[in-house]
């Protein structure tokens, strides 16, 4: 026996006669025909033609065996084959459009054979179909759509139930969702954030201000966009239960954020406590910081944030270089092995009897390395929903009623469900 070429086992596709013809004459018994040589005339011609003739009826019916395979899958099929396949799952209902060519007939046949119902992607490519505007969805269930869930009218909210306005749905409905469309025709052309807190920034004349949700922030000419935040302290704008050492909460012209109380804390000759606060604060690392005016007056030699953290004692100095300007003090608390209670206080040391006193505002205590703006807190750690920074085009526009987006949307989930839409516009 001749040894047989590897290469010319198994089904090739798209085998020319010749090579199928070689295939059979590897496969023949040796001795029976005279080998071929270096003469280019073959020996065995009436054999050559015999096997011509059958490998070129095998090629053949090779070819359209493939042929025939190809039309059974969607993805290799073509023509008229097409119809067939959307005819056997749809019927008449989706036939080929005027012109329309093979791949785009077999991506909506797969599309409809293929649909991703009931999911966020495919509400948003629903969404993007009604209307060329900035569709936003908001998931009942979704920590990072609604965010936390409050009783208390205040910032420390993140847009949870019980807060305006109200973000949260019912869980009773299946498949339930909230769609907010930036479809108000007055809307700038510029940029966007989806933030859906309230968050601070500090303007050229180095005062705090409170913007609300989506609302973008620019500080020092550039853009503010952080990531999440929290700030853990409970209540860093009333000061309720925050008084440990000496100060009291005062209604102050000098205010860094407008329309909250300022801290005073006396000064006198030595060392003086301001105020303090304990926070539980686990054992990850995290940042302290306040906001610091010291007068004018240089009776007040020293300030510095400081912490007792599990025994150890931890501080940040002041500048105390700038005098009767808002100054941040930070403090970097390492993590620990297991979680531990702080202790942050300011620490005043002065000289002299008459010394104006200084003043604190905007104390914050959040997880992480870096000190990010303020989060203003009341009766409870408040969250910074993240900056998504967007752009829009232009001013945006849609005629389309709020039924008949309930509607379109709705039949992009599963008839058996339940769906519960509410549509805000702004």
């Amino acid at each position: 026996m001749t040894a047989v070429d590897p290469t010319l086992l198994g089904p090739v596709a798209g085998q020319t006669s010749s090579q199928m013809q070689a295939r059979m004459r590897a496969v023949l018994p040796s001795g029976w025909f005279a080998e071929r040589g270096a003469d280019p005339v073959s020996p065995t011609p009436v054999l050559d033609a015999v096997l011509a003739g059958q490998a070129t009826a095998w090629v053949a019916i090779f070819a359209q065996l493939q042929a025939v395979f190809a039309q059974t899958r969607l993805a290799s099929a073509s023509g008229g084959h097409l119809e067939m396949i959307s005819a056997d799952f749809f019927g008449p209902a989706l036939g080929r459009g005027a012109g329309e060519s093979d791949d785009a007939y077999r991506a909506r046949i797969r599309a409809a054979l293929l649909p991703t119902r009931a999911t966020r992607d495919a509400l948003a490519l629903t969404l993007s179909t009604l209307a060329q505007i900035d569709w936003r969805i908001v998931e009942p269930s979704r920590t990072a759509d609604t965010g936390v869930i409050s009783n208390a009218a205040g910032m420390n909210a993140a847009g949870g139930y019980g807060i305006g306005p109200m973000r949260y749905g019912s869980r009773s409905l299946d498949y339930g969702f909230l769609v907010e469309g930036w479809s108000d025709s007055t809307t700038a052309t510029g940029l966007r954030t989806d933030r859906w807190t309230p968050a601070t920034f500090i303007d050229g004349s180095g005062s705090m201000h409170l913007v609300g949700p989506f609302s973008v922030r620019t500080q020092s000419g550039a853009v503010l966009a952080e990531p999440a935040g929290w700030n853990l302290i409970a209540d860093s704008l009333g000061w309720n239960d925050f008084l440990y050492g000496s100060g009291q909460p005062v209604t102050s012209t000098q205010a860094l954020l407008s329309g909250s109380q300022v801290m005073s804390c006396a000064v006198a000759e030595g060392d003086t406590a301001g105020p303090s606060v304990s926070i539980a604060a686990g054992s990850a690392a995290a940042v302290a910081s306040l906001w610091l005016l010291l007068p004018q007056d240089p009776g007040c030699v020293s300030a510095a944030l400081t912490c007792d953290d599990s025994g150890q004692s931890l501080s940040t100095a002041a500048d105390m270089t700038r005098r009767g300007v808002w100054q941040r003090i930070s403090l970097p608390l390492p993590g620990r092995a297991a979680p531990r209670t702080v202790r942050l206080r300011l620490m005043l040391v002065g000289q002299g009897t008459t010394i104006p006193p200084v003043l604190t505002q905007c104390w914050q205590f959040e997880p992480g390395t870096a000190v990010t703006s303020f989060i203003p807190t009341r009766s409870g750690p408040a969250l910074r929903a993240a900056d998504h920074i967007g752009t829009v085009a232009q001013p945006m526009t849609t005629t389309l009623g709020i039924g008949a987006i309930c509607a379109t949307v709705a039949s992009a989930i599963p008839a058996a469900t339940r769906c519960g839409v509410r549509l805000i516009q702004y």
